[in-house]
Formats: C-alpha cells, sequence, structure tokens
C-alpha cells in the first residue's frame, strides 16, 4: 500500500475499467499508448513486475490537482496507514514515522495529511536510503 507499484496498479486497473475521468484517460492513452495485453505479459511474464507498474506514478506527479489523481493518492496511504501502521504498537505521541522512497518523497504533502488524519507525526523524509546517512 503506498507504493509506486500499488499505485501504478491502480492507474492502470482505472484506465482499463474506464473509472479514470475521461480526460485523464485520454491524457494516459496519450502517454503510455499500452494495450492490456501487454500489461499482462509485463506483469505476470517478465522481471521485476513492481518496477514496470511503478513506472506509471510519474502520471500522478503530471496531474496533481486534478481530483481522480488526490483521491488515488489519499485512498492508497490511508490503505498504507490502516494495513501497516496500525498493526505497529508505538506511542504516536512520541515518535515519528519516516519514510524513504520516491513516492513518499514527491506526495509528501498527501502523505502529512494523511498521517495526521490519523494522529501520526511524520518523520524525515528521504528519496534515496543516502539522503538520510549522509552529513550535509
Amino acid at each position: 500500500e503506498g507504493s509506486g507499484s500499488y499505485l501504478g496498479k491502480i492507474l492502470i486497473r482505472d484506465y482499463f475499467q474506464n473509472t479514470m475521468p475521461i480526460e485523464l484517460e485520454d491524457k494516459f492513452k496519450k502517454k503510455f499508448s499500452i494495450e492490456y495485453s501487454q500489461v499482462l505479459n509485463s506483469v505476470y511474464k517478465k522481471r521485476f513486475p513492481n518496477k514496470y507498474l511503478a513506472k506509471y506514478t510519474v502520471f500522478l506527479s503530471e496531474n496533481r490537482g486534478e481530483l481522480y489523481i488526490e483521491n488515488v493518492l489519499n485512498e492508497a496511504f490511508e490503505a498504507f496507514v490502516k494495513n501497516q501502521l496500525s498493526v505497529l504498537i508505538f506511542d504516536k505521541e512520541i515518535l515519528k514515522v519516516g519514510f524513504v522512497g520516491s513516492i513518499a518523497f514527491y506526495f509528501k504533502d498527501v502523505l502529512e495529511k494523511v498521517l495526521k488524519r490519523n494522529s501520526y507525526k511524520i518523520g524525515n523524509v528521504y528519496k534515496e536510503p543516502m539522503d538520510g546517512l549522509i552529513k550535509k
């Protein structure tokens, strides 16, 4: 939940099930021009299906502000909180939740709002693992 592959899967699903708003569907089609068989082959027969799915997340950042896009991000991060964070036992008043990865980095604003809504505090957010280890 909340990963690039998770978000990419949502975009592809909505595109092929025609639940993406038509104007975004047109943009998606022009940008990627993919066929359903191509997706199935890439996900089930090729190596690194997670990377394949994650490549579609660039569409999210290119279309920020669209209600559909913001909803996809919110729902993905809410699912992350529900299924990953809520099962951990720690004092939310003391400990902050930190993240490493481009999804958290580029969509930090949405992630932070979702965390706050669920009574969590956001900690450091790094794009790359080394960013937190290298003194700047």
